[in-house]
């Protein structure tokens, strides 16, 4: 007796929401990746200070800096949540020339708590004299405590939690499921099936995501509502008491001399008035500040505000302290926007496609306890038999093609990119001087050439077809993509059945582990020197003899109504 054959409906997300979030997820972890880097290179530097010459020096400024951070449920500008940090400069004379640092440690600790800051503080107050440790070839990189690694504990906690987590998320959404037989029943899964644990894993991941896209959300909200309301508020006559381009350097030294410097920009817009009987500083332009940027815009927004201009100032009533100088701007709000956006409408639509139920398992493509990939609009052997494959839409294989190339390139890229920022030290400084251009263009090379191959093959495989026997007629009618062929039953030669022979599992390999390998059944028939696909089904190793046992009647049946011969390859 044939065994029952269930086919479950599928619960893993498809293949497109799959692809989305192994990109989302390897950027992630390519940020980890990134951190690790830098927490390695922070204690190689830490070992290496450990034999640096030292000098006197003296403290000239200890501070604590305080960033308090906005409420944006109550909408108020100060609240109790606050970060704590220890500003520490301190200079040193070598050769006649004076030097000024501010590292402690190779690894600044990010610790923000107050106690811990203020020790610090009282262990380096002003003008205390310190011996500071500085790199022999390149006196502008100092520390004050030399072989300690100070927060290096935190980026290896970021770099665990960005690294580990996004990979052990992508093993579950790439894991295929167990196979699962009973006495009774043989099971075939459809090549999508998946457990409800990694749907609810996924979305809690996704979740999250929305949840850090919430923050800028409320920010911009609250902005654009701040922005209305100052259109109302009252204006006075100020002065601009500060107006210039402030530069932001990162400097990155190499062993072999060579500086990588980056700049960032921003304009310092700094003014005054007076309102309701007192004096009033402000800096805001706008009700979120955009005067960051190229050079470009910094200094056309401090040409629009020169040092001693007279401009006029919005304050808002009984709070003179919140002020701006264009009322009704949105400023950077719409960076708050996009950031939101991307942080919150990806993962929904990702959220939407996973949990939507797979409307393509529709009952035409199911037949003889398989699923096929043609719909059976009409199956009659003897009669007419008509099949159709949907072709694929362009505009989804694109998209699949650019976010597959985009993926592979960025897996291929991380080789070097690493390779550079762990090795960087050792390498010519030709190499280290271009690497980054070097590596973005190979990364977009790889994408590019990776982009399109996935985009011929997805579209030679997603062409429609249409197949139609029809006995009456006498006639054989195929269609494949736009190429169609119509010829007398006559000229069909032969059915051929073809089933690869799964190979046997390493111990090693994922099968070993409840990941099964997919391959593709096809019932071929073969018309005056041409193959056409008839019907074509995926299963997995372990279930061909099944597959076998079903399709064997199947292709026996054509066979006696076409009176043409079989075989199986």
């Amino acid at each position: 007796m044939r065994r029952n054959t269930i086919i479950r409906q599928s619960t893993q997300p498809s293949l497109p929401v799959r692809i989305g979030l192994t990109l989302t997820l390897l950027l992630i972890a390519a940020c980890g990746g990134l951190i690790f880097v830098k927490a390695m290179r922070g204690i190689s530097e830490a070992r290496e200070s450990g034999s640096w010459p030292t000098v006197a020096g003296r403290i000239i400024r200890s501070e604590m800096d305080v960033e308090t951070k906005d409420d944006p449920i109550s909408r108020r500008k100060r609240s109790d949540s606050k970060f704590y940090a220890a500003s520490i400069e301190y200079e040193f004379e070598l050769n006649g020339t004076l030097h000024r640092g501010s590292r402690i440690a190779a690894i600044q600790d990010m610790n923000a708590d107050k106690a811990h800051v203020q020790k610090i503080l009282d262990k380096y107050p002003v003008d205390r004299a310190v011996a500071v440790s500085y790199k022999p070839d390149d006196p502008g990189v100092s520390v004050l405590e030399p072989g300690s690694w100070g927060g290096v504990a935190v980026f290896f906690g970021l770099a665990a939690v960005f690294t580990l987590v996004p990979l052990g998320i992508l093993i579950v959404v790439w894991r295929t499921g167990r196979k699962s037989t009973t006495p009774q029943s043989s099971v075939i899964r459809d090549s999508k099936s998946h457990s409800a644990r990694t749907r609810f894993c996924i979305s809690a991941l996704l979740l999250v995501f929305i949840g850090i896209g919430c923050i800028p959300l409320t920010w911009a909200v609250q902005g654009m509502r701040e922005a209305g309301a100052s259109l109302t508020w009252p204006t006075v006559p100020g002065k601009i008491t500060k107006s210039q381009v402030g530069v932001t350097t990162t400097r990155n030294r190499q062993s072999t001399n060579y500086d990588r410097v980056s700049r960032d920009y921003s304009a310092e817009i700094e003014y005054e008035f007076e309102a309701e009987g007192a004096t009033y500083h402000g800096s805001r332009v706008a009700v979120v500040s955009d005067q960051f940027g190229g050079e470009a815009f910094a200094r056309e927004t401090c040409e629009k505000y020169q040092l001693n201009q007279a401009v006029t100032v919005s304050y808002k009533p009984g709070d003179p302290s919140e002020c701006l100088l264009e009322p009704g701007r949105w400023g950077g709000i719409g960076f708050q926007l996009a950031f939101a956006g991307a942080f919150i409408f990806v993962p929904l639509l990702l959220l939407k496609a996973m949990w939507t139920p797979d409307t393509k398992a529709d009952p035409e493509r199911s037949r003889f306890g398989l699923v096929f990939r043609e719909r059976f609009l009409e199956w009659e052997p003897g009669n007419v038999i008509h099949l159709h494959r949907d072709r694929a839409g362009f505009l989804v294989v694109v998209i699949g093609a650019v976010i597959g190339g985009l993926a592979i390139g960025l897996i291929i890229s991380l080789l070097p990119a690493v390779g550079l920022l762990a090795f960087r030290d050792s390498l010519p400084k030709f190499i280290t001087q271009h690497g980054i251009w070097f590596i973005a263009n190979f990364y977009a090379a790889v994408s590019l050439v990776s982009a399109i191959g996935i985009l011929i093959w997805a579209l030679f495989d997603g062409r429609g077809r249409d197949t139609q026997i029809d006995w009456n007629r006498g006639s054989f009618r195929g269609r494949v993509g736009w190429s169609t062929r119509e010829c007398e039953l006559e000229q069909i030669h032969s059915l051929t059945l073809k089933l690869p022979q799964p190979s046997a599992p390493s111990k090693n390999s994922n099968a070993s582990a409840g990941h099964e390998a997919k391959y593709a059944a096809k019932l071929i028939i073969n018309v005056a020197g041409r193959k056409y696909v008839l019907l074509e089904s995926e299963f997995e190793g372990p279930h061909r003899k099944i597959v076998r046992r079903i399709l064997i009647p199947v292709i026996e049946e054509l066979s006696e109504k076409l009176k043409k011969p079989w075989n199986e390859a």
